[in-house]
């Protein structure tokens, strides 16, 4: 008998998290999952033997069909019902702006050492939640700016310097994998200003 539910879904935050499928033996021998993408089985994914009553399957995301084959006492072979179970993997956010290894360049009247500027952060993925971090260094070993959110796109105020960003998804208050993760370099100039330039008369002399 399979005792998780028909029409079971499930929400993992990675493939790798994983999840269970119960069931339980009536009298049979040798057991064997078989898990498919469709209902006849025509394309299987997965067959397991020597299985417990608690199966523990990764890797896998999207509709799926499951049933357990198994011989009873008289050698004859029989399957249990058929269960469907619906499994969603979030995607793992991806940084798309600023681009990995960006130099952004800008010029400012105000002093290097006291200016600063926005940068916008953007990302794509599933998650409704996020938490994003900010270093100076590559192994995130200082913090700079990090905090968390329900939008994908923030703007982060940096100074002259080369920066390392990455975000990861939250659900129901478990962190997924972080991104992989993005450099970009800022760069500014002081820009100089002219001197005025003495006034032109434009006066025309007059012959008497």
């Amino acid at each position: 008998d399979l005792l998780t539910p028909d029409n079971t879904k499930i929400t993992l935050i990675t493939k790798k998290q994983g999840f269970f499928l119960n069931w339980k033996s009536n009298s049979t021998v040798q057991e064997q999952l078989v898990v498919s993408t469709d209902s006849k089985f025509e394309k299987i994914l997965l067959k397991q033997d020597k299985i417990t009553n608690k199966i523990f399957l990764n890797d896998l995301e999207g509709k799926l069909f499951w049933k357990v084959e198994g011989q009873d006492l008289q050698n004859k072979k029989i399957s249990s019902k058929i269960h469907s179970v619906d499994i969603k993997v979030f995607q793992t956010p991806v940084i798309n702006t600023p681009e990995n290894n960006s130099q952004l360049t800008f010029q400012t009247k105000d002093d290097l050492k006291k200016w600063s500027t926005p940068v916008a952060i953007e990302w794509n993925s599933d998650f409704t939640t996020y938490e994003y971090q900010i270093s100076n260094n590559e192994k995130f070993t200082s913090i700079l700016d990090t905090k968390k959110t329900t939008v994908n796109k923030i703007k982060a105020a940096v100074q002259v310097g080369t920066y390392f960003v990455r975000v990861r998804g939250t659900y129901n208050n478990t962190p997924a994998d972080w991104s992989p993760t993005v450099s970009f370099n800022v760069i500014a100039t002081r820009s100089i200003e002219e001197p005025p330039k003495a006034p032109v008369l434009l006066t025309k002399k007059i012959k008497m």
